[in-house]
């Protein structure tokens, strides 16, 4: 009697002690799943820096706000007469009518000043589609223009249309746009443009441009020198029948 009395009581311990190292089997065993999915999770929520941009405004890139839209930072270069460089911002698969799926645009341009190690945006956040930008005067080597300061930078664009809007409108119409050489003072000139026929440095403080709304010709013409708040002066193009 009382050697089975000893065996049962061996029995029990040897039963509690199998019990608890199963559960500290399957606890250690659910240890390790919970932080695999942890850091599977936080590997999926955290963005590659090296594919991904904050496109938000701000002078610091600590300041801007997250973009989930894919994009790069092109290459920078100098604007003459300053000490500002300027790199374009290129978005791919975005979701306007603009581009299609994969394609890459210019939405934004990010500024870096040299001398004070600070940097801008253009644009406060990355829905402008940029179709060019051109410096005046412009820069080409070994020509008189080549030594003169950049006096401001004008940009064609397209801006996404409220929802409703008809899909032509959306896609056809541009705006002209124009800012400092450091990309600051920023300021739509016209918009409903459907074509840009021409761009150019009327002389050392003029900027002018010719483009078309429908079948209507316009010159514009910009002084430079009045302020970043000073309107152009829109004329009329008369064309004679032919």
């Amino acid at each position: 009697m009382e050697s089975n009395r000893f065996f049962r009581v061996v029995w029990r311990i040897n039963a509690i002690v199998i019990l608890l190292a199963g559960l500290l089997a399957v606890g250690a065993l659910a240890a390790v799943v919970a932080g695999m999915a942890w850091d599977a999770a936080r590997s999926s929520r955290a963005p590659n820096v090296a594919d991904q941009i904050n496109v938000a405004p701000g002078d610091a890139l600590a300041d801007a706000e997250p973009d989930l839209v894919r994009a790069s930072i092109g290459q920078f270069e100098n604007i003459a007469g300053s000490t500002s460089l300027r790199a374009a911002v290129h978005v791919a698969g975005g979701s306007t009518d603009y581009s299609s799926k994969g394609d890459a645009s210019t939405r934004n341009y990010l500024y870096f000043d040299t001398a004070t190690g600070t940097s801008h945006w253009l644009m406060p956040d990355n829905k402008t589609e940029f179709l060019t930008e051109r410096d005046f005067p412009e820069h080409s080597g070994g020509t008189v223009e080549a030594r003169r300061p950049v006096l401001a930078t004008l940009y064609q664009l397209r801006t996404q249309a409220p929802r409703g809007a008809a899909r032509n409108d959306r896609h056809d119409q541009q705006t002209l746009a124009v800012s400092d050489p450091n990309g600051r003072h920023f300021r739509v000139l016209v918009d409903g443009i459907d074509e840009v026929n021409a761009l150019w440095l009327d002389d050392a403080r003029h900027i002018a441009a010719l483009y078309s709304i429908g079948a209507t010709l316009y010159t514009l013409k910009l002084d430079l020198g009045a302020g970043p708040g000073a309107a152009p002066v829109v004329t009329k193009v008369n064309i004679a029948r032919p």
